[in-house]
């Protein structure tokens, strides 16, 4: 080699250096904004409002998305596909509804036990509005015959308390003037059927006498309706139960229970109750889901549904969406109760941040068993925003890049802690929406695939200028 080629190769690599310098620090940042904002634009187009910039490339790299079902997996267009009552379960139309003896209970108990309301269209029809799952169960209602409208109208006039449906109590309980008796207070509760049975001592026959509901009683209609009958077929279940009190007796403990001020003064109406019947509702799955899924799993994102439904119903539709497998289901620690997941990883705890002073980190209780359940868990069913927060925070803990969504207030904090939270456009509180990153203007898990899709798209961008 000459002194003349060799200072060649040396002023080649000079300039190459030059050129980074001058090139890399003015020029990266500005293809970096480029290919975000383009990214940003076009995920607009695709149904993904992004609030912070950050997340459209945060998400390029996500390898958790822990789902909600409701409205997220599936179309939240609740109808009543079958219910059960007076010891039997009827399925479809039932012609004869309004001759059952626990008809005016079955109606009453969710129309004066809701958040939803009956409002004219433009033909001056009634139709539902507000909560999906009620508006499914009205329309039944209304189907077979029920005056929903003049029942409804009473409502205001008749109500004394209520205690709206929420994830944590998964119930609601309204108490209201009885329609026959003015010296009775009449208490109705509807919510999850495992909870709710709890809470319950009488049934009706067949022949609609109030029978004492025993032990055993009670398993038969958790096990065999409500597991083997409705939920392996992915129907969501409710189970309306009432209780007649004295006015003397609601007086009393409206005085022992500081005027039900809080929600749980008013808890202590919920006891010696009655079942009247479990409602079964379908939601069906959105058509394009499984293919979403299926692109996932191809793209090395594991997905893990977090649902507050029974855990039969929950693992039904998981298999439907291809979440799991049929034999997969069945294995341990793949589809698990909140309370167990809870109990087996010690909850979280509080500890001293050492890189922050004087700051509280929250840690998984117990880890080992945390990283044994976090490979195989597929399906958190009858889960609280708690358990999903709890998730959330160690599949980060174990430097997963996770995404979730939620809709409700209280999917909140688990919102912000993920690394890429996403809010319900539709049916997402303004507190979800809030504390997200991006919403779903069309509430659907497809939509996800379109910000890993435009995430990884920066990434290719930035490496292209590179």
């Amino acid at each position: 080699m000459t002194v003349e080629t060799l200072k060649q190769i040396v002023n080649f690599i000079i300039i190459a250096i030059t050129v980074i310098v001058v090139a890399v620090p003015e020029g990266l940042p500005l293809a970096v904004t480029i290919s975000l904002a383009f990214s940003v634009m076009k995920m607009k187009q695709e149904n993904n409002l992004v609030r912070k910039l950050d997340a459209s490339e945060t998400m390029g790299g996500a390898n958790e998305i822990c789902t909600d079902k409701t409205g997220t997996l599936t179309m939240n267009k609740m109808s009543v596909h079958s219910f059960y009552s007076l010891d039997q379960v009827f399925t479809g139309h039932v012609s004869n509804f309004n001759s059952l003896a626990t008809a005016q209970l079955l109606a009453e108990g969710i129309l004066f036990n809701c958040s939803a309301r009956l409002e004219k269209n433009e033909l001056g029809q009634y139709h539902p509005m507000g909560n999906c799952t009620e508006q499914g169960l009205i329309n039944y209602l209304m189907e077979v015959g029920v005056p929903c409208d003049k029942i409804i109208k009473q409502k205001d006039g008749r109500i004394l308390q209520f205690i709206p449906f929420n994830s944590a109590r998964k119930r609601a309980c309204s108490a209201i003037h009885h329609p026959n008796d003015e010296n009775l207070v009449r208490i109705f509760v509807k919510g999850a059927p495992e909870i709710v049975m709890d809470l319950c001592d009488n049934y009706f026959d067949k022949d609609g006498n109030v029978i004492e509901l025993g032990k055993n009683k009670k398993e038969q209609i958790i096990h065999e309706i409500v597991g083997n009958n409705f939920a392996k077929q992915a129907l969501r279940t409710l189970l309306v139960a009432y209780a007649d009190i004295s006015k003397q007796e609601y007086e009393n403990l409206k005085s022992q229970n500081n005027d039900f001020l809080a929600e749980r003064d008013r808890e202590v109406l919920e006891s010696s109750l009655t079942v009247i019947g479990i409602y079964a509702l379908r939601d069906p799955l959105r058509a394009e889901i499984v293919d979403s899924v299926r692109k996932c799993h191809a793209a090395g994102i594991n997905i893990r549904m977090v649902t507050g439904d029974n855990i039969d119903t929950a693992k039904a539709i998981a298999i439907e969406a291809g979440i799991v497998t049929r034999d997969e289901a069945e294995r341990e620690f793949v589809c698990m109760e909140g309370k167990q997941f809870r109990e087996l990883c010690g909850g979280l705890k509080k500890i001293e941040d050492p890189s922050e002073r004087n700051l509280l980190k929250e840690e998984i209780g117990n880890k080992a068993q945390f990283r044994v359940i976090k490979d195989r868990l597929k399906v958190l069913a009858r889960s609280t925003p708690e358990d999903k927060y709890m998730l959330v925070t160690g599949l980060k803990e174990l430097q997963s890049v996770v995404a979730v969504t939620g809709d409700g207030t209280n999917d909140a904090p688990a919102l912000k802690k993920a690394d890429v939270g996403f809010a319900m456009g539709i049916t997402g509180t303004e507190v979800a929406k809030e504390a997200s990153d991006i919403i779903l203007l069309d509430d659907n898990f497809a939509s996800i695939i379109t910000a890993v899709k435009w995430g990884r798209n920066i990434y290719e961008n930035v490496r292209k200028f590179l």
